[in-house]
């Protein structure tokens, strides 16, 4: 079946879902679902697509991205005749528009660049601007929505130091147990050695919380 496209105006900004629906086709639904949050150029979507339980009859795709610039990549390499939603937002704590930090004006046309929603990001090559804003999902509020269409909720997040924003906000509210699966690129590497023992201790207890409740979480990166 051939993917289509609409691009849905909010009061806040414009997004792309591709397609309409979340089934793989029209007769059959899936009990799976893999969010790529930080979905960038496709790399990983590419990639688990290939694994056989997250393959493309067995499994939904959710690719999150902040970063406008790369939604057109995202778009050629998911038009294969499979069905996935594409969002033009950023995953994170609430339903709002957000601040995006980055290098400076040129990084909004760069999809190489890793723009934030944390200041602290990149710190430790160059001080974070403010450059744009984003619309933001509430990373709990999608799960629990999730939850009731899917029995089974992987999620990849890359989304450059959000990563513990967010996972501690779904441990906070109890929505974590939606997930059967974690993959996360964690970015203190990427901050002021001042700042990094503060972001390590964070990863540490989210993973042990994660590791005590026995859902796997595996590095991404």
């Amino acid at each position: 079946m051939k993917s289509t496209w609409c691009v849905v105006t909010s009061v806040h900004s414009s997004y792309i879902i591709a397609p309409i629906c979340f089934c793989v086709n029209n007769n059959v639904e899936t009990k799976n679902v893999f969010i790529d949050a930080g979905a960038h150029l496709g790399k990983a979507f590419t990639g688990f697509k290939r694994l056989d339980k997250f393959n493309l009859n067995r499994c939904d795709y959710i690719l999150i991205e902040a970063n406008k610039e790369c939604i057109n990549t995202l778009k050629s390499i998911a038009n294969g005749g499979q069905e996935i939603t594409i969002l033009n937002k950023a995953l994170f704590t609430q339903d709002s528009m957000i601040q995006l930090y980055g290098e400076n004006v040129h990084s909004l046309t760069n999809p190489s660049e890793g723009l934030s929603l944390i200041q602290d990001h990149n710190t430790m090559y160059w001080p974070a601007s403010p450059l744009t804003s984003v619309e933001s999902i509430d990373a709990s509020r999608f799960l629990v929505e999730l939850s009731k269409k899917y029995e089974n909720i992987y999620l990849k997040l890359d989304i450059e130091a959000a990563e513990y924003d967010v996972l501690e906000k779904i441990i906070h509210d109890g929505s974590y147990m939606h997930i059967k699966e974690l993959w996360i690129e964690w970015h203190d590497r990427y901050m002021l050695p001042e700042l990094r023992h503060h972001y390590i201790e964070r990863q540490t207890k989210i993973e042990a919380f994660f590791s005590a409740h026995k859902i796997p979480i595996n590095s991404w990166n």
